[in-house]
């Protein structure tokens, strides 16, 4: 019989030791990164190189005009955060469980923007475990949650986000929500807190996010165009030719960009029409006075620009209204430009075109800071504030900011649904998820292998519950076997319950397969109780997503 060889593997113990001196080593490392300015740490350059393309780029492209070993990253918030992915790249462990939420949830950002894509993978599957939360930290998880669809988390969230409403919209993080996330909690009923401090911590949201960076760039706009100006009375008349670069209007304009790369693009459906009327949107037409007089007649192709933005609650004002609103931002001396008429079209210098061009954004971005705010508002229940609350509030900075847009509100469709405090169920039955993975290996696995166990396990009391996970054959068809096991420390013990196994489907169009047992006893000598023939393997192909399936238990304990 030959002898099996097997090949003996060797690792140091103090290897990670060595890493720990090469981390933040200033004499042994070869890069140092600075982040908010002031913190730095020490790095080894073919380490980060090795493990991260995106860091190789970084390092590479740094090195290739300096010889600076200082590396400066941005958008990096908790320092902490950098700190653990160099710990990664250097083969240290990291501990997630003591770990800040917020750290955690910034690092899983940063393992996806380093390309490091199975750190990323583990710390998705970690934070899709975690059960307590904070409120410090739970607008960081919701975002986190709903940003990878880690959708077991956000739902598990939200309930606490329910649970303590009023706390939540109170909260200074409120603002720091994703949009899709804010919009999730305005429009759920179970949002209970009162409505005055529900739209309060609306508008702060859209003040802070939306308001505040279009106004920034505004700001940088105008500073561009005062230069710009300065330098064409000093040099006179400039053509395309040059004109620098950073003065070209559409190079200047990026946050609408921005914008689009967070937001539906639907917030940026500035037309009313069918797309087979709207002329060539390139093109920069005014309204006469007349045609404001006409409001219910059909509006020439040449003023298809006054049109206001569609908002996403399918509410569109008046032509009048509209035309009024576009006219507004523009001024007397472009009104009489009419670029329809290809015969007598006027000579626009090159000055003025870059004004019409920034106009034109000015007045899109402000349309889109509207159909942001009509979409959060149309979630408000403005029926549902009391007068006193109202009057109290009125003076505030925020709501005189406001002002005019909430009473225009009021003069809309409103949503009248009362909000419904949120109650934890109280059930007999305690509730457990449970996941069983490698389910391609599972099914490709012969009928001796061994059981496959679930990821998670729950204790009560003495006991401890897991799902047992089998393949068995019956008149060659091959079937799951699904089991409840539990186990316990003590020497002599049983336990009595009711339960149930539920198959959960990933498709609403997929129905649960379910089994109950009203009265089953475990002890020592009788640990699982479930069906060997749950279901086949070709109806089993409909309930995997992700190489696992998902199995709810309900156990009951009668005595």
């Amino acid at each position: 019989m030959a002898e099996v060889k097997q090949d003996v593997m060797y690792k140091k113990k103090y290897l990670e030791t060595i890493a720990n001196l090469i981390l933040n080593n200033e004499q042994l490392s070869d890069v140092t990164f600075v982040v908010n300015k002031k913190h730095y740490y020490h790095a080894s350059r073919i380490h980060m190189s090795a493990a991260s393309p995106v860091f190789a780029s970084l390092l590479n492209e740094h090195f290739a005009n300096t010889t600076d070993k200082e590396l400066v990253l941005t958008n990096i918030k908790h320092n902490a955060s950098l700190f653990n992915i160099l710990q990664y790249i250097h083969g240290i462990e990291l501990n997630l469980t003591s770990m800040s939420k917020l750290v955690l949830c910034e690092l899983t950002h940063l393992a996806e923007r380093f390309k490091l894509a199975e750190l990323h993978d583990d710390l998705k599957a970690h934070c899709s475990t975690i059960k307590r939360f904070k409120l410090n930290s739970i607008v960081s998880m919701l975002n986190t949650g709903k940003t990878y669809n880690l959708t077991k988390l956000y739902d598990n969230l939200k309930d606490y986000v329910y649970q303590h409403a009023e706390q939540v919209v109170n909260h200074k993080t409120f603002i720091n929500l994703k949009y899709d996330v804010l919009v999730d909690l305005l429009k759920s009923n179970w949002l209970y807190a009162k409505e005055i401090d529900i739209l309060r911590a609306a508008l702060n949201w859209h003040d802070d996010n939306i308001i505040d960076p279009i106004q920034m760039e505004k700001s940088q706009m105008n500073s561009h165009n005062n230069e710009f100006e300065m330098e064409s009375e000093n040099e006179g008349n400039l053509n395309d030719e040059n004109i620098p670069s950073e003065y070209d209007a559409w190079s200047e304009i990026h946050i609408v960009e921005e914008f689009l790369s967070k937001y539906s693009e639907e917030l940026f459906d500035f037309t009313t029409q069918d797309s087979s009327e709207v002329d060539n949107s390139d093109e920069y037409e005014t309204i006469s006075s007349q045609d404001l007089s006409r409001s219910k007649e059909p509006i020439d192709e040449t003023h298809d620009s006054s049109k206001l933005i569609e908002n996403e609650s399918t509410e569109v004002e008046s032509s009048e209204e509209a035309a009024t609103k576009y006219v507004n931002g523009i001024d007397d001396s472009d009104e009489n430009i009419n670029l329809s008429n290809e015969d007598n079209s006027l000579a626009i210098t090159e000055t003025d075109e870059l004004t019409v061009a920034k106009r034109k954004d000015k007045t899109a971005l402000e349309r889109f800071s509207e159909n942001i705010l009509d979409v959060l508002l149309k979630h408000i229940r403005f029926s549902r504030i009391p007068l006193a609350d109202f009057l109290t509030t009125a003076d505030t900075m925020i709501f005189l900011k406001y002002k005019d847009v909430i009473l225009k509100r009021q003069c809309n469709n409103l949503n009248i649904e009362p909000r419904i405090c949120y109650n934890v169920p109280r059930t007999k039955f305690s509730r457990f998820l449970f996941t069983v993975n490698h389910m391609k290996h599972f099914m490709e696995s012969s009928l001796d292998e061994d059981i496959f166990c679930s990821q998670e396990s729950y204790s009560t009391k003495h006991c401890k519950w897991n799902i047992l996970a089998s393949k068995n054959e019956i008149r060659d068809v091959n079937y799951l076997g699904l089991h409840l096991a539990c186990t316990s420390e003590r020497q002599d013990w049983n336990i009595n319950i009711s339960y149930q196994i539920t198959l959960l489907s990933h498709d609403i169009d997929e129905t649960n397969i379910a089994i109950k047992d009203y009265k089953c006893l475990f002890c020592r000598r009788n640990v699982r109780h479930g069906k060997f023939y749950f279901v086949n393997f070709s109806t089993l192909r409909n309930f995997i997503q992700d190489d696992s399936i998902l199995v709810e238990v309900l156990v009951q304990i009668n005595s």
